[in-house]
This record gives structure tokens, C-alpha cells and sequence, in this order.
């Protein structure tokens, strides 16, 4: 399964954790930029919650940056 949007929008982010986070079917492969992959097979809870998980600091960071376009601190092109 591809999510886009992963650790990028917090509506995304939020059903990832709600759902995904602590699930047993679905294992975090991985993400490039904020396209995300699971696969649909049993998943060890705790170090797929941890390997999920270490992605809210690049979660944290795209907040950040949309909060400072939206309030219009920086443009949108500013290269980030």
C-alpha cells in the first residue's frame, strides 16, 4: 500500500497513526519524501511503531514550514 502525503499532511499523519501505528497487518517498509509504503503482512508492533515513529521529526519539520508559508514568514519557493 502507497500513502502520499505521509508525515507531510497532518490529516494523513494523524490516520497513519490512528491506524497504522500500532497495527498488526500492515508493515512500515518505508517512505521517500512524503510517499510512504506498507505491505500487507503481519508486523512486529513494537519495532514498526518505532521505525513509524522516527519519521514525526521530518512531520515536525514540514508543519513548521507550512505554518511560516501560510503566515508568510518565507515564500513558498524558498528553497528548503
Amino acid at each position: 500500500m502507497l500513502i502520499h502525503d505521509s508525515f507531510s499532511s497532518i490529516g494523513v499523519t494523524l490516520a497513519i497513526g490512528s491506524t497504522l501505528l500500532l497495527g498488526k497487518e500492515f508493515t512500515y517498509v518505508g517512505r521517500s519524501g512524503s510517499m510512504t509504503e506498507y505491505r500487507h503482512e503481519p508486523a512486529p508492533v513494537a519495532s514498526n511503531a518505532l521505525r513509524q515513529a522516527a519519521q514525526l521529526p521530518w512531520f515536525a519539520k514540514n508543519v513548521v514550514l507550512k505554518a511560516l508559508i501560510a503566515t508568510k514568514v518565507i515564500k513558498r519557493d524558498w528553497p528548503y
